[in-house]
């Protein structure tokens, strides 16, 4: 698990890092208003994806079986069911188109196409992660990463605005999905599709898409309603901070998720219930000990962060909302690559629908009460305490459930190895991006000799380990007498 933990890791960050990068390119080229515009379209596929795509990608995790290669009967059905679902939408979206803005409109027609090749492009990477090859995954995400920022920084540079932007992710989204597709087929070439796993598949799925719907629509109804209500620009002020805080926590998060996931559902279907609890808690520890210091950095020092990620225009809004949606991400994270086990193991996954349900009628009331008052930060707070409620339902109701494992030795370890690292982000506070990489480098140094100090997840005894069987390694090659 930490193997593919630190493959995930690396992959992923490498995609992130990229994806940041091509964030900071665009707050430079690109201004407040034309991103909102962007954000807005981006919004609007990923929760057209996690409603009526996004299920099918944990069905074909949670269904499919470790024998069926890539032109099993299942992975058809998937692929077959997505097409479908596709096809209805767009005769939706066309008795409807009559009746919309001409800006709903451009949204509609941009984000359908972007909506269709997401889901290609997910359902090409979950199967790499069923058939646990990290690397395979992890090289499709940083090439559409790198395609969706060249072309973007290209299209940007030759005036073309949003619409490049917009252009630039699809074409990237459509490249990257295509090998596993020329390879396996994803299964086309089946006699017929396994049909008998259609009614398991939507008792499953279905709760699952509901869940990822109400997730997704807390990022978009924030947007749409802050454009509502303020303006485009103001929706793209508030876009680029929160994308900014909420990829760099949510891709270490994630690439742990992605390890972990395959292998504890293995572990719980097999009736191993002691591997499945070591394997929880090391997937626990993981999370907090990754994620907690990335969110301490963009709570304590956001000012020096965005001047380093963000154009001069994003700058301000950067530091003000940063910290508020660090902390909110960092929460949704743990609730829903942690807590959320409890309902996907006991298979009632339409419990935690419940309560996200409630965090999103929360986050809808208080982003219109608050955005009035306190302008882009109202969406931000709004999105912290609907996330606080949503964290505390699942960990209530989810404990019913399924008992899982939380390491609290492990958590206080966690926070002593953080403490003298916070120390130094707050005494040194840096608002330039030099001062800014130098205080980072020494705040995670010492963070990184505390874990190994106070054995945080064992990782003294793997690294001794490790060198051990290196020198033992080299010794039997005779380069060391």
């Amino acid at each position: 698990m930490v193997r593919m933990s630190f493959i995930y890791v690396i992959g992923r960050y490498s995609a992130s890092a990229i994806t940041l990068a091509s964030l900071s390119a665009f707050t430079h080229f690109i201004t407040p208003y034309e991103y909102g515009i962007y954000a807005l379209v981006i919004a609007l596929a990923t929760a057209l994806y996690a409603t009526f795509g996004q299920w099918l990608r944990h069905v074909l995790l949670r269904f499919a079986q470790p024998e069926i290669d890539g032109k099993a009967p299942l992975p058809s059905l998937i692929l077959k069911l997505f097409l479908v679902i596709c096809i209805a939408l767009a005769l939706i979206a066309l008795a409807v188109s009559p009746f919309l803005s001409e800006e709903a409109l451009y949204s509609l027609y941009f984000a359908f196409p972007l909506l269709v090749f997401m889901g290609l492009f997910e359902l090409s990477i979950a199967w790499f992660q069923f058939k646990l090859r990290p690397a395979s995954y992890v090289g499709l995400s940083i090439l559409r990463t790198g395609l969706a920022a060249v072309l973007g920084v290209t299209t940007l540079y030759f005036g073309f605005g949003s619409s490049g932007l917009i252009l630039s992710a699809l074409i990237a989204y459509g490249i990257a999905s295509l090998p596993l597709f020329i390879i396996t087929s994803f299964g086309l070439g089946s006699a017929k599709p396994a049909l008998t796993y259609l009614k398991p598949m939507l008792a499953y799925g279905l709760p699952l898409a509901v869940s990822a719907a109400l997730g997704s629509a807390l990022i978009l109804a924030d947007r749409a309603i802050i454009a509502a209500l303020i303006s485009t620009e103001a929706a793209g002020l508030y876009a680029a901070p929160y994308d900014l805080a909420m990829r760099t926590l949510q891709v270490l998060l994630l690439a742990i998720n992605l390890a972990g996931t395959p292998l504890i559902i293995r572990a719980f279907e097999s009736n191993d219930l002691i591997r499945t609890s070591k394997l929880l808690e090391r997937q626990w520890v993981l999370l907090v000990c990754t994620g907690f210091p990335v969110m301490l950095f963009l709570v304590f020092i956001p000012q020096g962060i965005a001047s380093i990620l963000l154009g001069p225009s994003f700058r301000q809004a950067g530091a003000d909302l940063m910290p508020i949606v660090a902390i909110a991400t960092f929460i949704q994270g743990l609730e829903s690559f942690y807590f959320s086990f409890a309902f996907a193991l006991s298979k009632k996954p339409l419990k935690q629908t419940y309560i996200l349900i409630i965090a999103l009628i929360i986050n809808v009331i208080l982003t219109i009460w608050l955005v009035p008052i306190l302008g882009m930060r109202g969406g931000a707070w709004a999105t912290l305490l609907s996330s606080i409620v949503a964290l505390f339902g699942s960990i209530f109701i989810g404990s019913s459930l399924q008992k899982l494992p939380l390491a609290l030795n492990e958590l206080i370890r966690i926070a002593l190895a953080a403490f003298p690292m916070t120390v130094i982000l707050i005494l040194l506070a840096p608002d330039t991006p030099f001062h800014t990489i130098l205080t980072g480098l020494l705040a995670l140094s010492l963070y990184v000799l505390a874990l190994f100090g106070l054995n945080v997840a064992g990782l003294r005894q793997i690294l001794l380990r490790f060198l051990r069987l290196q020198l033992a390694t080299l010794y039997s090659k005779g380069e060391l007498k």
